[in-house]
């Protein structure tokens, strides 16, 4: 597996654990905790590795050789 396969499959994996996560948090909720910011927190990663995937997955697209 070349660096650039692995950093895909590493992105996403992450990507699938940060929203695991996040729907494991707001499942839990309860007024006391935190786990409700927790949550948020996993769904903005989310979203910030998919955008750095798409990201990534062009500027590959632009330097096949």
């Amino acid at each position: 597996m070349s660096l650039k396969q692995f950093h895909i499959v590493f992105i996403l994996t992450a990507v699938t654990l940060s929203v695991g996560f996040a729907v494991w948090a707001f499942t839990r909720y309860q007024p006391q905790g935190g786990v409700l910011f927790m949550g948020g927190v996993s769904c903005l990663a989310a979203v910030a590795l998919s955008v750095y995937g798409v990201w990534f997955l062009k500027k590959l697209k632009g330097q096949e050789n």
